[in-house]
């Protein structure tokens, strides 16, 4: 069935202008952002994650797919098993609550999940060829107005919670 197999989409937004932003689209209209009518996205996603910042939104993301990943690498449960639980069958979901992840998740985090030292690098090669802060405008190393560290420190949080 073409249905079933059409490809889903992710949206990761803070402040109404990101993809995805418009499958919330009145909401953000109503709102107040400053210039919402202007700079809202009506372009929706099949899911929208809202996050303070969307870079964190971005990590969260990266970190729940690679433990997703470290738990159907290391267990018998199939894609389709899985996909049937977050949909909300209750055999499929009894089956993955059972599951432990398996002892290599640092490994399996390391292998994909971004380190502070390539996101400073990855936002000075945006400064480097003309970027701006989105809130400041300035070209520092800052994310939406914060200092580079704070949201590094998030990053660090993050990854830090998906090894526990």
């Amino acid at each position: 069935d073409d249905e079933e197999r059409k490809l889903q989409s992710i949206g990761i937004g803070d402040g109404g202008n990101e993809l995805g932003m418009g499958k919330v689209l009145e909401r953000i209209q109503g709102s107040s952002i400053p210039n919402a009518d202007t700079i809202a996205c009506t372009v929706a996603t099949d899911y929208l994650l809202v996050a303070s910042v969307s870079n964190w939104g971005g990590y969260a993301l990266s970190a729940a797919a690679l433990l997703v990943h470290a738990l159907l690498k290391a267990s018998n449960i199939s894609p389709e098993v899985l996909s049937a639980a977050l949909k909300g069958s209750e055999s499929s979901l009894r089956d993955i609550s059972q599951l432990e992840l398996p002892s290599n998740v640092s490994e399996v985090l390391e292998s994909g999940y971004p380190t502070s030292e390539e996101e400073t690098l990855k936002l000075q090669r945006m400064i480097d060829a003309g970027a701006r802060d989105g809130i400041t405008r300035d070209q520092a190393l800052m994310v939406d107005g914060m200092s580079l560290q704070a949201s590094l420190d998030v990053l660090n949080d993050i990854g830090r919670l998906a090894r526990e």
